[in-house]
């Protein structure tokens, strides 16, 4: 819903985002960055590009590391959008960080929880941010006994909790229904989707998946389907786990697919770039971007009642 509004006539997507203005406060415009909602997000070594749906980039925007030098292992894992307009990165390995931007501002700020690391690997992470809310994986590949699960950070306190440490997890990602989606990592739990409410952070349901299929990234529609990538394919499922189709894909190497409400669908690859496609997978655009790219949309999901807020705005701005 939100990304409909925000792509509306000029003088709509103007109200709408003096509107998140108004429940942010007033920004120091005079460094202001503007990121386009309906532009997409790529990390590109230790930097994020936004790039327009054809492929044209945009800007480049450095991602800084708080313990300077930046150790080789800390790489870019992830980016997702918040929806009042900050941008989140999973900012390192073995010690990372979750890395808030403000583009009103030009500013970061950064903070981490004891503990929390991956796998030095592609496709071993991703986030999703749902309101000011930001979810990030967590695995301890090292002696698989120690803390792992989830870990949520609060955007506005800069504080961040663990939960659901009971099995690690390959990747994280916030569906187009709203729902916290994740993928076990663990060899008792790689076989697994867990769902999740993000306001309550309950376990609504446990999938379970073949074992021959080895998940690396997950992503929900609208409908809350659910689509698991793995090498050269996606295995889309209903919500209760049942087989729906397994679909070819553009790359042999995904490691990130994000599903907009709107159908539009984003996969990052290692290898080949990035992919925009929709939900029928049958043409796509490919954007070349080299090293390991991982993707988000430009716009966030607002949580219920900034969804209500946006809502009213905008159907108040059509009924004049």
């Amino acid at each position: 819903m939100f990304r409909d509004i925000a792509v509306n006539p000029p003088t709509v997507r103007a109200l709408l985002l003096a509107g998140l203005a108004m429940m942010l406060g007033s920004p120091d415009t005079r460094a202001n960055i503007v990121i386009d909602p309906d532009n997409i997000l790529v990390t590109y070594f230790q930097s994020i590009r936004e790039y327009t749906r054809d492929g044209t980039l945009v800007q480049s925007i450095p991602v800084p590391y708080p313990d300077e030098p930046r150790p080789g292992t800390e790489w870019l894992k992830d980016v997702a959008m918040l929806a009042d307009g900050r941008m989140a990165v999973f900012n390192g390995t073995f010690s990372p960080y979750m890395s808030i931007f403000n583009p009103a501002s030009n500013s970061w700020s950064h903070s981490t929880v004891e503990g929390w690391r991956v796998g030095n690997n592609v496709g071993f992470s991703g986030i999703g941010a749902f309101g000011t809310r930001v979810f990030a994986n967590d695995q301890d590949f090292v002696s698989f006994i120690g803390d792992e699960g989830m870990v949520v950070f609060d955007a506005d306190t800069g504080t961040g909790n663990r939960f659901e440490p009971r099995f690690g997890t390959r990747d994280v990602n916030i569906g187009a229904d709203g729902k916290l989606y994740s993928i076990g990592a663990r060899f008792v739990s790689q076989d697994s989707i867990y769902v999740y409410d993000p306001i309550t952070l309950e376990l609504e349901r446990t999938l379970a998946h073949p074992n021959e299929f080895d998940p690396g990234a997950v992503a929900a529609d609208a409908d809350g389907n659910i689509y698991i990538v793995e090498a050269h394919r996606v295995r889309k499922t209903a919500p209760n786990g049942d087989l729906i189709e397994i679909i070819s894909l553009p790359t042999f190497f995904p490691n990130d697919l994000d599903i907009a409400a709107d159908g539009t669908v984003l996969i990052g690859s290692h290898v080949d770039g990035v992919f925009i496609t929709d939900l029928s997978f049958s043409e796509n655009t490919q954007i070349p971007v080299p090293g390991d790219a991982r993707v988000g949309f430009a716009f966030g999901i607002p949580e219920p009642s900034s969804l209500f807020f946006l809502a009213a705005l905008s159907a108040s701005v059509l009924a004049r």
